[in-house]
């Protein structure tokens, strides 16, 4: 359940940056580079089979949609700049 929520929050804190503070960005993509490294590291060795396929599955849904939400997101703002 830990690397579900720091994963949904990173992914929150990245949507909250601006260009002005890029701070939240950064915050963001490290937490879900460390929600990564201990689901790899730590929770598939640590969980039974059913809930690794849960974990899993929910961090790739969650990756899924920031990169894809992310990508409109840079898209708008650059338009917005021109």
């Amino acid at each position: 359940a830990y690397t579900i929520a720091w994963a949904l929050y990173g992914a929150i804190c990245m949507f909250n940056s601006t260009q002005q503070n890029p701070y939240p960005l950064r915050v963001g993509i490290g937490l879900i580079s460390l929600a990564l490294l201990k689901l790899f590291l730590s929770d598939i060795w640590n969980l039974s089979s059913g809930l690794r396929i849960f974990v899993l599955i929910g961090v790739a849904v969650i990756l899924l949609t920031v990169s894809f939400i992310y990508q409109q997101f840079k898209k708008f703002k650059e338009s917005d700049n021109r």
